[in-house]
């Protein structure tokens, strides 16, 4: 399956802060993310990826959001909708985009 890197996404939250401008909104994706990423270490990917689609839906921008979310399509096997994140991302950050395909790829290949 994919790795699940939190200190890759507290790395990417710090190199590339939501664009969200109120504060109250910033602190709930940012919520969010850990909580997503809380929830992807106990292997809840439901809840993981409930809490990654709330946080892309208040900030439409981010590489943060989109890039966790495939990840955790990708632990589950959900190629399909990974890849639909690596469609969205390459929009946003060509080089996460990549990455995240490279995920997508590996993960295809160790369930053949």
């Amino acid at each position: 399956g994919c790795p699940h890197g939190v200190v890759l996404f507290f790395f990417l939250m710090i190199r590339r802060p939501p664009r969200s401008t109120l504060f109250p909104y910033t602190t709930l994706f940012r919520s969010l993310i850990i909580l997503g990423l809380s929830f992807q270490e106990l292997k809840l990917f439901d809840q993981a990826i409930d809490a990654f689609k709330k946080a892309a839906a208040i900030d439409e921008n981010s590489a943060a959001a989109y890039s966790a979310l495939g990840l955790a399509y990708c632990a589950q096997g959900k190629v399909d909708d990974a890849h639909e994140q690596y469609l969205i991302l390459k929009e946003i950050d060509s080089e996460l985009a990549g990455d995240l395909l490279k995920e997508i790829k590996n993960s295809s290949l160790a369930r053949e």
